[in-house]
């Protein structure tokens, strides 16, 4: 009965402990994640990457950009799609 006791309360201390240690590293936040950005980051690797087309980037980004916060500004005409 100890045992799992001991096995409960270290199962829900190990998960915001692992979380902790994870954020003091350094390393990503998956609970803390602007989802507007990581949209236009991926959009921006799959272009990159030759996986859409020029086309398809596009399109997906004026979608992307009809959201309410106005991330994902559209490029000036022959302005690339993406920051330099």
């Amino acid at each position: 009965m100890e045992e799992l006791l001991l096995l409960a309360l270290l199962g829900l201390g190990g998960a915001p402990l692992l979380r902790w240690l994870q954020r003091a590293l350094g390393g990503p936040d998956p609970v803390a994640d602007d989802s507007e950005d990581s949209a236009v980051a991926l959009l921006r690797r799959r272009y990159a990457a030759g996986e859409i087309t020029r086309e398809q980037y596009e399109e997906m980004r004026r979608t992307l950009a009809r959201d309410d916060r106005g991330a994902g500004a559209e490029p000036a005409p022959g302005q690339p799609p993406w920051p330099l």
